[in-house]
């Protein structure tokens, strides 16, 4: 490390124990008896499993045309962008349709990047391939070396983080995310991370100076993270399953700290 160089600073506090904690007490109490579904959440191997001959659009949240009807960005035709844990969302297609033509989606499930790849043979990408099996949480964010530092102009995470979440070391795993996600970004890019997490349990990984982060409340229409796992009982109990929100987080320069 060169001397004088600035690190990106650890988020950690006791404070992120709250999330783990908060899940577990409610699967303890029965609110939810699918907090062990939730770890499956960062296997590759159970995502393999759930795309395996499906090539359905399955959308966390809302569909990306709705979500940017409500956030006061936009992202012009010459950005460089990067979706992470894509899945089978449309986000990509919805891009590209628009007229943004370097749009890399990643995914570290590989079953489901090769049904992406074959069901839009056309979609291309000034960048590399447009969909790309990626591990976000490697060192190297370079496929074949065409990454490099400040790289992207958008990073948007619609899920992946949550996922992450899921892991019994996440605090490790999340520090780590989130620096990938800084080297990759351009100096005042843009990452956009689509949760279901609320702001008392999402911001805390923001609580540094790299990152001035704005928050969108948003309501879902007709999908939900809880898929056939929800009922009227649990939403009742905890009536914020009905909202997602977009944590709109600008880059800052190390510099400027």
């Amino acid at each position: 490390m060169e001397s004088g160089k600035k690190t990106f600073p650890g988020i950690f506090t006791k404070k992120t124990f709250y999330i783990y904690t908060k899940a577990k007490q409610k699967y303890e109490h029965g609110m939810f008896n699918i907090f062990k579904l939730f770890i499956q959440y960062f296997d590759s191997n159970y995502w393999n499993a759930y795309y395996d001959g499906d090539d359905e659009h399955i959308e966390w949240y809302d569909s990306w045309v709705d979500i940017s009807k409500n956030i006061p960005l936009e992202i012009k035709v010459d950005s460089r962008v990067l979706h992470i844990g894509c899945g089978s969302s449309s986000l990509g297609i919805d891009l590209f349709n628009s007229g943004v033509e370097s749009v890399i989606n990643a995914d570290f499930s590989e079953v489901c990047i090769n049904l992406m790849k074959k069901k839009y043979p056309h979609l291309t990408c000034k960048l590399l391939k447009s969909y790309s099996c990626l591990d976000i949480l490697l060192d190297a964010l370079d496929i074949d070396t065409k990454f490099s530092e400040n790289f992207f102009d958008f990073i948007i995470d619609k899920g992946c983080l949550d996922s992450i979440l899921c892991h019994e070391n996440y605090q490790e795993k999340v520090q780590k995310l989130l620096e990938n996600f800084y080297t990759c970004l351009k100096v005042e890019g843009y990452l956009i991370v689509i949760s279901g997490g609320n702001p008392e349990e999402r911001l805390i990984y923001f609580n540094n100076d790299v990152w001035k982060v704005e928050v969108v409340k948003m309501r879902k229409q007709g999908v939900d993270l809880l898929a056939n796992f929800e009922d009227e009982e649990v939403v009742e109990e905890i009536p914020e399953i009905n909202y997602f929100y977009t944590y709109i987080c600008l880059k800052r320069s190390l510099d400027s700290i």
